[in-house]
């Protein structure tokens, strides 16, 4: 079994640092990040501002230089077919530092000219499926433009973190802008959360010299930002670096696991594999008092102490050997789709196993050499003269100090694992402020909500019907920055695009206001709804002043708070505070705007619960409005395990937590068997002169519930601390004390000395004429 773990983790780790790395002269291939302090404090971004790229080319440190902007999440339509896409704004430069090539189309051209795109052969095989769709056109309904087809990208033989469903050429972005699709990110060195720049530096040119030029750079950007930075500082980072992250970078797209999950991981793996070394090494000692007179022969006849060492590893080695095969098969016995559940990717490549192979020897030296070493070093007439009177550890100091680590270590990770299932529980269970239960979400991939109310209405299985740009409880997506006057300090604020009916759907609470006027025009946008976090960031005092309040909305897509666009919102509502994102951020100010052009999903009130019958009449309805459409639907449950995912690389640790438990309950049977073994004798003489099992069981387990009880007294403030940092990452999170921590703890101490006792107990009945008729 660890073995099967070890393999595991080797995967997890090799495919953690396999993506980007086919990239040509990858070693020269960097991402340019910039450090920026404003007033909230100093960050780190993975982005950079688009004009980066013109400026950085007039050094001569870049022989090639290539951007990326994110901030397309939209329904795509073609040959009559709606799905929703994510892409990213290229330039033809892309396939000169990236090792991605064209199925069809020339990959010179095939960005350059303004509304041309390319699909991925995945995608393109959704709307086209069996035919070319070169020179065809896609229309996206975030831009509500036509696009040409200009090309086809082939799915990579490499992992990469950069593929995305469609790339849409960088020249479309100054047409958005005049048209006010987008914001002004073009020439606007302010906005540097949403673009990407990547270079390859000339032969020759070191990271440190790069540095070094875009240093005058950053001064250069801190000038043209006027002031709303307070210091600013680009650097480069390497390409392979982005996975996994070695540090925390907002604005990050494509990134891939923390080294902190790795480190811990890795960590855990260690463990596990020094418990199992050691507990081969104590049952092998425990066991050898049987071979201590095969020893003594095998000496007599000859054979010196170097030979008998090897006899002894090689046993240790060929032991490990095999593990290693059944570890292997055991790993491949795993359905891929329930570590994929977990977080875990299996790759087993010939690296991996390469890496395995040297798992395995350093398994084998570790488990091996220390019993053979005491195998071999019996004296020969000793060990045939005297078997008991043979001593492995003098004191078994050693072997206390490894039993009480081992126990500590498992019980304070068995704690973690007791405070995670806890947090997930409350993820799950806790009121959130608004209606979850019998409600199922559906896409709407361009689907005209009007008319699919209006159908969906006369259907005898659902209550009610709304609509939204999000889901409740999973993340926001728009910003916006709002303020009092136009001259006021700005306050950011989060806002979703519902229906008129979302208050009352959602059972949320309004303690000021009835919200918009049911009469609202679709165009409008000029109404609002604030949180009560919202008029305090604001200053507009108590809930029943704010209503009637103007604020100036400055905004724009995808939070380029930069690029604005200022309105004026009447406040008509104010919301009682609720969880509207989900649980590891935390709540701020929040606002509805009633914007039908972003409705993303319908959210649907159902009369009973999501049956068979009730879907198949929802699906029925659904095929009649979209004939070519797939068909989907969601829970809030569903949703937040999605949200949620992200916990299972934690789920993972619990997974091998447990393990290390094991192992340190196997190291604790390797005691007690060989503590029963060299005082079998002593045992019996007792049990002859009256002595009873209960006293034996005693006299035997008291040095062990000693060590229980030590590596419960360590674990116990250990577990706290650590619980106490790991519940950091969530803004709402349960409570948390020490007498939480002692159930578990008290749990697994309970069943350790039960298994401990139990064996005990049975060398204390054993027959005690069996052990003395040798003596």
């Amino acid at each position: 079994m660890s073995m099967a773990v070890g393999l595991l983790i080797i995967s997890i780790v090799a495919e953690a640092f396999s993506y980007d790395k086919a990239h040509p002269a990858t070693d020269r291939l960097y991402r340019v990040t910039a450090d920026a302090e404003t007033k909230s404090g100093a960050t780190r971004f993975a982005s950079t501002a688009l004009p980066l790229a013109a400026a950085l080319k007039q050094f001569d440190v870049a022989e090639q230089v290539t951007r990326l902007k994110r901030g397309i999440i939209s329904d795509a339509s073609a040959n009559s077919r709606t799905l929703e896409l994510e892409g990213l704004f290229a330039e033809p430069s892309l396939f000169d530092l990236f090792a991605f090539n064209l199925q069809s189309g020339d990959k010179r051209t095939a960005l350059t000219a303004p509304k041309s795109v390319i699909l991925t052969t995945e995608t393109a095989a959704k709307f086209f499926p069996g035919s070319d769709p070169i020179g065809k056109s896609i229309h996206l309904a975030q831009f509500d433009e036509d696009f040409i087809i200009t090309g086809i990208l082939q799915a990579p033989a490499f992992k990469t973190h950069l593929i995305k469903d469609v790339y849409v050429s960088m020249s479309t972005l100054p047409l958005l802008e005049k048209t006010e699709k987008v914001g002004r990110t073009t020439d606007n060195w302010s906005d540097f959360q949403t673009s990407y720049t990547f270079v390859r530096l000339k032969p020759g040119i070191t990271r440190s010299d790069a540095n070094a030029s875009l240093s005058s750079l950053s001064d250069l950007a801190l000038k043209q930002m006027r002031g709303q930075v307070k210091k600013f500082r680009l650097r480069l980072q390497p390409v392979t670096d982005m996975s996994p992250q070695f540090e925390r970078l907002e604005s990050n797209f494509g990134s891939g696991v923390s080294m902190i999950y790795l480190y811990s991981l890795m960590g855990i793996g260690l463990i596990v594999l020094l418990f199992a070394c050691f507990n081969y090494t104590n049952l092998s000692v425990a066991r050898s008092l049987a071979r201590a007179r095969e020893v003594g022969v095998r000496k007599l006849l000859g054979a010196g102490r170097l030979q008998v060492f090897i006899q002894f590893f090689m046993e240790a080695f060929l032991m490990s050997v095999m593990s290693a095969a059944a570890g292997y098969f055991i790993v491949r016995l795993i359905n891929p789709d329930i570590l994929a559940k977990n977080g875990v990717a299996l790759q087993l490549d010939a690296g991996t196993l390469t890496y395995f192979a040297v798992f395995t020897i350093l398994v084998a030296i570790l488990a091996g050499t220390l019993p053979a070493w005491i195998l071999s070093s019996f004296k020969p007439l000793e060990t045939l003269k005297n078997l008991k009177g043979v001593m492995f550890f003098r004191g078994l100091t050693l072997r206390k100090i490894l039993i009480t680590v081992q126990l500590t270590v498992s019980l304070v990770l068995v704690s973690m694992l007791a405070v995670i299932y806890m947090q997930d529980r409350h993820m799950f269970t806790a009121n959130y402020g608004f209606s979850r239960q019998q409600f199922i979400h559906l896409p709407l991939n361009g689907t005209d909500y009007k008319k699919l109310n209006a159908r969906l209405s006369h259907d005898n299985h659902v209550r009610q019907i709304t609509a939204g740009s999000a889901l409740l409880g999973t993340y926001v997506q728009n910003y916006a920055k709002a303020s009092v006057t136009a001259s006021a300090e700005p306050v950011k604020l989060a806002y979703y695009a519902v229906d008129t009916n979302f208050v009352k759907t959602m059972g949320l609470t309004l303690v000021a206001g009835t919200g918009f006027p049911a009469n609202v025009r679709d165009t409008a946008d000029s109404y609002i709804i604030l949180n009560e976090k919202a008029v305090e960031a604001l200053k507009l005092g108590d809930a029943g002043n704010a209503l009637g309040q103007l604020l100036s909305l400055q905004e724009n897509d995808n939070k380029q708070l930069s690029s604005a666009v200022r309105k004026e919102m009447r406040v008509v509502g104010i919301l009682k505070d609720f969880q509207y994102e989900n649980m590891m951020r935390e709540m701020g100010p929040m606002a509805f705007r009633y914007i039908p052009s972003q409705f993303q999903y319908a959210s649907i009130q159902l009369q009973g619960k999501a049956d068979a019958a009730t879907i198949a009449s929802l699906q029925a309805d659904w095929r009649v409005l979209n004939p070519h459409t797939p068909w989907s639907y969601s829970t809030f449950d569903e949703e937040f395990e999605h949200v949620y995912k992200n916990t299972s690389s934690i789920e993972t640790l619990a997974f091998f937590s447990l393990l290390t438990l094991l192992l340190a309950c196997l190291g604790i049977f390797g005691i007690t068997v060989y503590t029963a073994q060299t005082r079998a004798a002593e045992i019996s003489i007792r049990k002859v002169l009256g002595a009873g099992v209960a006293s034996i069981t005693l006299l035997l387990t008291r040095n062990l519930i000693s060590l229980l009880a030590l590596s419960g007294m360590i674990a116990l403030p250990v577990s706290y601390l650590a619980g106490n940092a790991l519940l950091r990452n969530f803004a709402n999170r349960i409570r948390f004390s020490a007498t939480l921590l002692a159930m578990p703890l008290l749990l697994v101490l309970v069943v350790v000395l039960a298994a401990v006792i139990a064996q005990t107990m049975r060398t204390a009945m054993a027959n005690p004429v069996k052990n003395l008729r040798t003596e």
